[in-house]
Order: structure tokens, then sequence, then C-alpha cells
């Protein structure tokens, strides 16, 4: 195979045993290993690429326009965790009596016979002053005895931005709209206003630039900075004796008190 060969007890030199070796098998078998790898990588690529589903809701309407991506987006109802970028919501978009822009996501009957109906809807406002942000969050559906039921929390993850910026947050989210219904959002990204080209503009971030522990070691490292530039200045200042004692010169003698 790909090895080298050798009689027992006799003493050969490397230039004989590299004559020895089967080249050509040996680069047989490490493309076919190569290209085990190789599949093998692809596989669980197309696995991990099937097993999830992401969606961009881009609903227009009568004055508004409105974009909303989510990696992790799941609807917990009842005690069952529904995945909502698989359940093929029809977005659309509305504007309010009072200027609100509403993004409503109907499921219509996709959740089942008790929970009929079923709409999402996320409520964003803008100031005069060119800002926007985001207010509510509210789901509605039909109960199985024909009772409609509302729940609603206030959703204010997107403070005063400027209307041309779109939100992004990496943070997982967790609303809860009542006892039954939730909501979790993990990697989204809204924009509610001045939307060009169906595309995102540059995005605000939900989480800061530098992290509680970034911000720590810089103080550490200022701290630290400090005490070594008074350390080399107080060694700097050290003066040494301007006399010596020699073999022909008088001993030093140095006054001190008692």
């Amino acid at each position: 195979g790909c090895g080298i060969n050798a009689d027992d007890g006799e003493f050969q030199t490397f230039q004989h045993y590299f004559k020895q070796i089967n080249l050509s098998e040996c680069n047989q078998k490490i493309y076919k290993m190569r290209s085990l790898v190789l599949a093998a990588l692809c596989i669980s690529l197309a696995f991990g690429q099937s097993t999830g589903v992401i969606a961009i809701y881009t609903p227009t309407g009568e004055g508004c326009s409105v974009m909303f991506y989510a990696e992790t987006f799941n609807l917990t109802i009842g005690g069952t965790t529904y995945d909502f970028n698989s359940l093929n919501a029809t977005s659309t978009c509305s504007v309010g009596e009072k200027g609100q822009t509403y993004l409503q996501l109907k499921l219509d009957d996709k959740l089942g016979d008790d929970y009929t109906d079923a709409t999402l809807f996320f409520s964003f406002s803008k100031t005069n002053t060119g800002y926007w942000n985001s207010q509510e969050v509210m789901f509605n559906y039909t109960a199985a005895n024909d009772s409609e039921i509302t729940a609603v929390a206030s959703f204010q993850e997107v403070s005063l931005i400027s209307e041309w910026f779109s939100f992004a947050c990496s943070i997982r989210t967790a609303v809860s709209l009542s006892d039954d219904v939730s909501l979790l959002l993990d990697y989204y990204q809204i924009q509610a206003y001045n939307i060009q080209n169906t595309t995102f503009s540059d995005s605000f971030q939900c989480v800061a630039i530098l992290s509680k522990g970034a911000w720590m070691g810089i103080f550490s490292t200022l701290f630290l900075i400090v005490m070594l530039f008074f350390s080399i200045m107080m060694l700097v200042n050290i003066q040494t004796p301007d006399r010596f004692e020699t073999s022909k010169s008088k001993c030093l003698i140095i006054p001190h008190e008692h």
C-alpha cells in the first residue's frame, strides 16, 4: 500500500526507502480521502441550510413600506412553539389614524382550528423631526369557542433613530404578550420608513461598539500605564551621591540625629 517495505535485519539507505514508495497509489488514496471530506462538508452544509427557514418580509401599502428580517422568529401560543418563518405568513402594511405604521403578518388558519384568523401586528411611529421608533406588538386570533383574543405588549426595542436608518439587533429578544402568547426574536432587522430599492439602509445596532468587558480592559490598561509612567519617573529622579570614599580622602561622615 502506501508505505515503506524493508527486509528484516537489512540496513537500507533513505534513497532506497524512497524508491520503495508507490507514489501513484499514495496519491490515489489521498485524493479519495479528500473527496470524502469534501462530500461530508457539502452534506452537512446542505442539511444545515434545509433545517432553517429565513424570511424577509417586504410589504407595501398606501403611504407605507416596511422591511422585516429575522433569523430566529418563534411564536409560542398555548405551550406550542412555531417557527414563524416557516408558516409563510402574508405580510401587509398600513397607516393608522394617528400616523403610525403597522406591519401585519397574517397567518389565517395555519395554526390549527384552535387559533384561526391569526394576525401579528408591529406598530411604529415617526416624529416631526425625522426620527422613528417601535411601539407595540399585538397578536389577534379567534379561539375555538369563536371568541376573539387580543394579546398586546410594549415593543420599544427600537429607540429614536433617524428615519434614514434601519435597526438591527443580534441580542435575543423575548416579548411576553400574555400568559399564553410570547415571541422570540434573534438576529433581526427592521426598517419602517424611507426604504429604497427593497434594501435595508445603514443599520443602527442595538449593542454598543464596546462591551462592558472591553471598557473594563481599557480602564485597567490605562491604570497600569499610569502606574508604569510614575514608576519610571521615580527611577529617573533618583539622585546618586556625588562624593565617594577613596584611600587618600578622609572618611565620609554622615551626620544623623538620635
